[in-house]
């Protein structure tokens, strides 16, 4: 509509302008408020435990060198028992895991800010290539949460599943990782065998 057209029908000449700049005004403001919460999400993954607690001290040491020990230990874990000193279930720690695992395939629906995304990497790689225990604290995105009534046999095979498509050289993976950016393939692999270790250090067994 031009300016004329739109001062004979009762619409302000700048009605247009000002609707669009509206819509941008909104779309500004809606990423600001996910950056905001990302942001926070961040800083709550970088604190660190004023002490260290009964939980930290009855974890175990896990160094997994690949995905199928993990498998074995999981199934070692089911087959003698086990002890959980976390919050987490086996079967939530699982569904946890086969969630991230997905996303090496799909990718994901979510990530974090471009400006924290290499910090992460810079700060997580190394600790990762050592196989060493992360001391930070943080929940995990909504995203990765895991379910609360799971079947732990059907967590388990999925894990399994996973794992051996993971590992096998013919499955093609994302680039990105929500957290840490581009990783290449064996960095995607360390990654994953690192998380698997870390929330299932949480998992102690009986023998």
């Amino acid at each position: 509509m031009t300016p004329r057209k739109a001062m004979l029908s009762g619409e302000p000449a700048d009605s247009g302008k000002h609707h669009l700049a509206t819509t941008a005004t909104r779309e500004v403001l809606a990423c600001c408020r996910r950056s905001n919460q990302q942001e926070r999400c961040f800083k709550r993954m970088l604190r660190k435990p004023e002490h260290e607690s009964k939980i930290a001290t009855r974890r175990m040491d896990l160094r997994y060198p690949d995905l199928g020990a993990a498998c074995t230990d999981i199934a070692r874990l089911r087959e003698g028992g086990y002890e959980l000193v976390g919050t987490w279930s086996l079967a939530q720690i699982l569904d946890h895991l086969n969630l991230s695992m997905q996303m090496t395939i799909d990718g994901a629906d979510f990530t974090f800010p471009a400006l924290m995304r290499p910090v992460m990497k810079w700060m997580f790689m190394p600790t990762m290539r050592k196989g060493k225990p992360s001391k930070l604290r943080g929940k995990a995105p909504e995203q990765l949460q895991p379910a609360m009534d799971l079947d732990e046999d059907a967590c388990a095979k999925r894990f399994y599943s996973l794992a051996e498509t993971l590992m096998d050289p013919s499955t093609p993976f994302v680039s990105h990782y929500p957290m840490l950016g581009r990783l290449t393939r064996e960095q995607w692999l360390l990654m994953q065998q690192w998380h698997a270790a870390h929330h299932l250090s949480f998992v102690v067994p009986n023998d």
